[in-house]
């Protein structure tokens, strides 16, 4: 499945399509707000692919955020830590693309709920 076959099932599924960029060797999060909704016991979960459907382990996971319910919203933020062992771009000097895939828990019930793509920029400095 290539980048426009995955956006595409992505917002079909009426999920929202993220489209992020991250220098390499620096810090990353995103905070998601769902209006209206407590999910503060929830189980929330974000990783990273080479593909949307590769298969064994992801590139990384994110390290997740206590969600927290406050003023109508339930706010939950996803990081990756500078120190991310992100994989070297096909060719030096170009970026690398890989997928981002977000899912939440309630009971049993496990439903993605954003998806996209993760640009890696490569650093200049040391």
């Amino acid at each position: 499945m290539n980048e426009a076959e995955y956006k595409a099932a992505v917002l079909a599924a009426n999920k929202a399509w993220l489209d992020e960029q991250v220098f390499r060797g620096t810090d990353f999060s995103l905070t998601f707000n769902f209006g209206d909704i407590d999910y503060s016991g929830a189980t929330f979960a974000g990783q990273l692919r080479l593909t949307p459907d590769a298969p064994g382990d992801p590139v990384a996971l994110f390290s997740v955020g206590t969600p927290t319910f406050s003023g109508g919203a339930t706010s939950i933020t996803f990081s990756l830590g500078n120190s991310t062992n992100y994989p070297p771009a096909a060719e030096p000097g170009r970026t690398l693309k890989i997928y981002m895939d977000f899912k939440i828990t309630v009971g049993s019930q496990i439903e993605r709920f954003a998806a996209g793509v993760l640009t890696v920029i490569g650093k200049v400095t040391p």
